[in-house]
């Protein structure tokens, strides 16, 4: 698969590696240079997973929060973490690098997050369901009992 190698300022050519991994995406290795073969990291296309959280008081095509998770290694690090294949959750601001292991724990707090927000979602909506449901009548009566004492 091709590699750009050079640096970004000056000339660069393009090589052909072979890619170790089944999930690694060429584009990647194309898309910004690299100063050494021995430095080439792989990264996930098709496997790249993102969420987005959009808001009310926001444009509608502008997200609010975003979050991408990605499988890569990078076989020349001197770290044998990041030599290992291992997941990359990048946020707004950072990245976070897990084991697998870690992943998986992560993707379980997720689920029981999820969980948690459409509970939020439902008691949020019975409450606007139940204000909009008040009578104006109902509410102005109530309010004149207690204004008077009749409460």
């Amino acid at each position: 698969m091709p590699a750009k190698v050079g640096r970004p300022e000056g000339p660069t050519a393009t090589i052909y590696i072979e890619c170790p991994t089944s999930w690694c995406d060429s584009g990647t290795h194309v898309a910004e240079p690299t100063a050494h073969p021995e430095d080439i990291s792989h990264i996930s296309g098709a496997e790249a997973n993102e969420v987005s959280v959009s808001s009310f008081l926001k444009s509608k095509h502008v997200a609010a929060h975003m979050l991408t998770s990605t499988i890569q290694c990078d076989p020349g690090s001197h770290d044998p973490r990041l030599e290992a294949a291992h997941i990359v959750i990048e946020d707004d601001v950072d990245y976070a690098h897990l084991t697998p292991d870690m992943g998986e724990a992560f993707a379980d707090d997720l689920v029981a997050f999820a969980s948690r927000l459409r509970q939020q979602a439902r008691t949020a909506r019975q409450h606007n369901q139940t204000v909009a449901g008040d009578s104006g009548t109902d509410m102005d009566e109530a309010l004149r009992r207690v204004r008077g004492g009749a409460a």
